[in-house]
C-alpha cells in the first residue's frame, strides 16, 4: 500500500481482522488520490471511532482536495445475547456492546451522532443520509425513531428548533417527542431549586 499509495482511488475494508483506526491513520493520508473509503463491520472499529475516521480522511490532503474523500462507515455491530422471554430486561445492548451494562446506550449514541453531524457537515460528507451505511447501523441499534430524531437534530443545528425539542426526541423512551413533558419537568426543577415543594 505504501509503494502504490498514489494509485488507490477506492478502498474498502469488510470485516477485516486486526484493522484499527491507528493503522488507517498510517496508510490513508499517503493515498493522495483516494476518493472513497469504506469501512464495514471491522471488529476493532466501533461507533466511537467515527469522528477519528473523519479526521483521518482529512489529514494531509493536498490543497483543493480537502473534500475529495468520501467516507462510508458501518461500525462493528455486536449481536448481544437473546432477550429473556417474559421479562422486561435485555441481556444484551445490541449493536454497541455485547453485554448489558444497564446504561442508556441510546442517549450515548445520540450524543455522539450530534457531534458526527456537525463534523460531517463541516467536511461536506453525507454520513447519515437515507441508505448510508451508518444510517443502517443506527436503525439496527437500540435507538428509537431514527429518521425523525435525525430530522430534529438537523433542525437544531440549523437553529430551527429548541434544545427542549431536541431532547424530547433524543430521549424518546421517556418523552415520546412531546416537548410539553420536558418543559413541565424543567419548570418543576426550577421551582424545587428555589426551595418550593414539588
Amino acid at each position: 500500500m505504501n509503494n502504490f499509495a498514489d494509485f488507490f482511488q477506492n478502498l474498502q475494508f469488510h470485516r477485516t481482522p486486526f484493522l484499527t483506526k491507528e493503522i488507517l491513520a498510517l496508510i490513508i493520508p499517503s493515498m493522495r488520490n483516494l476518493k472513497h473509503l469504506g469501512v464495514f463491520r471491522c471488529p476493532l472499529i466501533h461507533i466511537g471511532n467515527t469522528l477519528e475516521l473523519l479526521e483521518i480522511i482529512k489529514t494531509d490532503r493536498p490543497i483543493e482536495k480537502e473534500r475529495q474523500v468520501n467516507l462510508e462507515f458501518f461500525p462493528n455491530f455486536h449481536i448481544g445475547p437473546v432477550k429473556i422471554p417474559g421479562t422486561t430486561y435485555f441481556t444484551g445492548e445490541y449493536g454497541v456492546t455485547w453485554d448489558n451494562f444497564n446504561g442508556r446506550t441510546d442517549l450515548a449514541i445520540w450524543g455522539l451522532v450530534l457531534k458526527i453531524m456537525r463534523k460531517s457537515r463541516e467536511y461536506g460528507i453525507d454520513l447519515l443520509g437515507k441508505g448510508t451505511a451508518l444510517r443502517q447501523w443506527l436503525e439496527m441499534s437500540p435507538c428509537w425513531r431514527v429518521g425523525n430524531t435525525l430530522d430534529v437534530i438537523e433542525e437544531y443545528l440549523d437553529h430551527k428548533c429548541t434544545a427542549f425539542e431536541m431532547i424530547a426526541w433524543l430521549d424518546y423512551k421517556l418523552y415520546r417527542g412531546q416537548v410539553f413533558k420536558i418543559t413541565r419537568e424543567y419548570r418543576q426543577f426550577e421551582t424545587n431549586a428555589e426551595g418550593t415543594k414539588w
